[in-house]
This record gives structure tokens, sequence and C-alpha cells, in this order.
């Protein structure tokens, strides 16, 4: 499915700074900055193969993939915390 630019999602350095202010283990930023790139280059490599990515938000996504990573039920945990987030930029794709 095509990501439309009316899709909300934080801007990297709002996944930054979202990432840091859950003050994870430096291991676990590591390891979310390595899943970040990993993102980037199969993002980049699509676009290469000719499809349509926006990688900011892929980038975004692999930031924050385990925000509440040891919580019961971490990805409905990170999903919710991500909610109640302040409102947060729309991303340039």
């Amino acid at each position: 499915m095509p990501i439309s630019s009316s899709h909300l999602c934080p801007t990297l350095e709002n996944a930054w700074r979202i990432l840091l202010a859950a003050r994870h283990a430096v291991r676990k930023t590591r390891h979310s900055l390595a899943v970040a790139l990993a993102g980037l280059r199969l993002g980049q490599a699509l676009r290469v193969a000719g499809k349509n990515t926006h990688l900011p938000l892929i980038v975004s996504a692999g930031l924050l993939h385990d925000i509440s990573h040891g919580r019961h039920e971490h990805a409905m945990a990170g999903a919710l915390l991500l909610q109640r987030t302040p409102p947060l930029d729309t991303l340039s794709g």
C-alpha cells in the first residue's frame, strides 16, 4: 500500500527525542539505530527497484519499534505511548 503524504508520523528529530526520552540502555538504543539503518538500506534498495518508499517513515519506525520493550505486550504499549505523545510534525518525503 503506498504511503500518502497525509499520514502523520514523527520527524526524524522527534523520533530521536522520543527514543532518548524513553531512557533505554545504550545497548537498546544501538539496536534501534541498527534497525533504522537496516530499514534505510532496504528502503533505498526498493527505491532503486522502482518502488515508492517513504524513507523518513521507515527510519522513524526503526528508531521507535522497541520504544516500550520490556513491558507487557510491548508493541501495544509502544503504540499507546506514541498516541499519547503531543502532535508530531508531518514528514516530507
